[in-house]
């Protein structure tokens, strides 16, 4: 297998490009159904997202 530096290096960063894609995605589900609010949406005084009804 002769794989070179720039092929190696791009599977390492798209890997962890997904992983923390993943994190963030999970986050943000996770305080949208715990009904929190991001600190830049209580930095523009926007009101509190209305939990989805249908998601469940």
């Amino acid at each position: 297998m002769e794989f070179g530096i720039v092929p190696a290096l791009f599977a390492i960063t798209l890997l962890i490009a997904l992983v923390f894609g993943l994190y963030q995605y999970r986050k943000v589900m996770r305080a949208r159904r715990e009904g929190r609010r991001s600190v830049q949406a209580e930095v523009r005084g926007e009101p509190p997202s209305r939990p989805d009804r249908g998601s469940r």
